[in-house]
């Protein structure tokens, strides 16, 4: 079994080519090209996976607003083979909410849990790419915010947009 292979089968359209070396959303960059090879990069504004994201969000316990609201992370980022990193990434321009990024990522982490679960996963990154964030406010609330995946919690790693695979906290 070829977890890359099968799915960007699965994925279709929404699963990037391997070359693409730099995601974007807006004005917003995140280069991946040290994330090395194999992987797969989902698009989650990309049917079939757009779906797949509201199917995961269906199937936790949520509030009503945050069923109704549908987040989704930008993208899903999965690299290595034997030991699996996954990365939730979403981007924002200038002062971004900090509870809506939190919920889009926690909806990634969820989607990459279902879609990773015949695969052990080595590493794990909710990452918010944004513009600049200003406001101490959301800062704090960033601050005091976890994502979950596989029953651990992890920090929300802020960077600015433009950043590199490497600058990531390994």
């Amino acid at each position: 079994m070829n977890f890359h292979l099968d799915l960007r089968k699965k994925a279709g359209s929404a699963a990037l080519e391997e070359k693409v070396t730099v995601i974007a959303r807006g004005h917003c960059r995140f280069d991946v090209e040290d994330a090395g090879t194999p992987r797969t990069i989902l698009d989650c504004d990309k049917e079939p996976v757009r779906k797949w994201s509201e199917e995961a969000a269906m199937s936790k316990e949520l509030s009503t607003s945050e069923k109704s609201s549908k987040p989704r992370c930008d993208f899903l980022v999965f690299a290595g083979q034997s030991r699996l990193t996954v990365v939730a990434v979403e981007m924002k321009g200038r002062s971004p909410d900090a509870r809506e990024a939190a919920a889009q990522l926690q909806a990634g982490a969820r989607l990459a849990d279902q879609l990773a679960q015949s695969v052990d996963v080595d590493k794990f990154v909710a990452l918010l790419l944004h513009q600049g964030m200003k406001h101490t406010a959301q800062l704090q609330v960033l601050g005091n915010s976890r994502v979950t995946f596989r029953g651990r919690k992890y920090l929300i790693v802020q960077k600015r947009c433009g950043t590199i695979w490497r600058q990531l906290p390994w």
